[in-house]
């Protein structure tokens, strides 16, 4: 195994992994049992060559927040790799959400296989291993030691890289169960990527948005795909016209907020030390005469009826910029002030394009844009925004 403690090394393996068509994934967690867990390894396997620890990285995270925000953005919402974890769900909560696109777990493939077919005790990892892969000398003691102490002992760190073993080998043997008629090799998948079906469906291309209000109201989503319209029932007072204009400059203020140092300035007093009402009103106020002051006078000059409409646009980037200022303000407890902004604001492409694999051998794409993606370090998660301009709350999702 490779144990990296050296945020250098870290980072330039992290961004060997970015590359990778499919990684093992499993992390260890300091205080779990506690109100405040850490994250304190992520173990990665790229290459399952052999069933030792040799092929497996180790990354030493814990207090390092700004490098387990790299990995999230380097590796886990990086559309082209697929992740495979056991329990995915226990994981993500420290490694970006629902955000993680392509993930497999295995312990759902082996749920819905069943324990009955399966002939086997229970469905944990260390139980799958022994017997459905037929590994011996599995060490579970190691489970409820201190993740949180350093250094850490070579059978600590021994049982965190063989869980990644394990994973891969369970990984391809349920493979196996459930298409016995398909060869699949984990060291295929390595070189070639996933099999994916190549036949694309003639089905109506869905973007992120269509499926979030799919999964919301189902009802809406029929009438709307069978009868046509973005949108129904609207009331009569409604302004329409304006979502892209606010998502346009929602972007554009997330983009000031990291290039102009003045937004730096009034973050520099402690978290302690800094009002929530205050700091969006201060950087409301250098948005509005920087940028937004601007565009709204040139906006009038080519049509003056866009007025009202722009005014309900202000508004709503108000109500964002005090949310903005708000986190801004719980991560500043983490970081300092030179870094607290681009900690906190994802800064790599938020575009989305994936091929779901449908029953009938087609694919369905799905396409589109996270409307803004954010760390929040007291939640040690990413938080998606769902931006809406009009008096409507911004929803998040963790």
């Amino acid at each position: 195994m490779q144990y990296l403690t050296q945020p250098t090394e870290i980072r330039t393996q992290i961004a060997k992994f970015a590359s990778a068509k499919i990684l093992w994934l499993d992390t260890e967690i300091a205080d779990w049992d506690t109100y405040y867990p850490r994250l304190s390894l992520i173990q990665v396997l790229a290459e399952p060559t052999n069933l030792t620890s040799d092929s497996v990285f180790i990354l030493d995270v814990l207090n390092k927040p700004d490098l387990a925000v790299y990995f999230i953005n380097q590796v886990i919402v990086n559309p082209q790799i697929d992740k495979v974890f056991h329990n995915a769900s226990f994981d993500l909560k420290y490694l970006g959400g629902k955000l993680a696109p392509n993930v497999t777990c295995t312990l759902k493939l082996a749920r819905k296989i069943t324990r009955q077919v399966l002939q086997v005790s229970n469905l944990q990892l260390k139980t799958l291993a022994v017997e459905l892969c037929q590994f011996s000398d599995v060490d579970k003691e190691e489970q409820g030691s201190d993740w949180g102490k350093r250094p850490l002992t070579q059978k600590q760190l021994h049982y965190a890289a063989m869980d990644t073993v394990y994973l891969a080998a369970l990984h391809r043997r349920l493979l196996e169960i459930s298409n016995p008629n398909t060869k699949n090799n984990t060291s295929d998948m390595v070189a070639n990527g996933s099999k994916k079906s190549t036949k694309k469906s003639e089905k109506l291309s869905l973007t992120v948005t269509k499926v979030r209000v799919a999964f919301e109201c189902p009802r809406l989503f029929y009438l709307n795909q069978r009868f046509g319209g973005n949108t129904l029932f609207l009331p009569t007072d409604n302004t329409t016209g304006i979502g892209h204009t606010f998502h346009q400059l929602a972007n554009e203020f997330v983009d000031f907020l990291s290039h102009e140092p003045q937004c730096t300035d009034f973050l520099k007093p402690t978290a302690a030390q800094l009002q929530i009402e205050e700091t969006a009103s201060s950087l409301q106020q250098i948005f509005y005469e920087r940028k937004f002051y601007s565009y709204l006078q040139e906006a009038i000059q080519k049509n003056s009826s866009q007025a009202q409409a722009l005014f309900k646009v202000w508004q709503g980037l108000q109500g964002l910029i005090k949310r903005f200022a708000e986190l801004l303000i719980i991560n500043r407890r983490y970081c300092s002030a030179e870094t607290v902004i681009r900690n906190t604001f994802i800064s790599e492409e938020r575009k989305l394009e994936y091929y779901f694999n449908l029953p009938d051998d087609t694919q369905q794409r799905v396409g589109g844009e996270f409307d803004c993606v954010v760390y929040n370090f007291e939640k040690s998660a990413f938080v998606w925004w769902n931006l809406k301009p009009i008096n409507q709350p911004i929803h998040q999702h963790n």
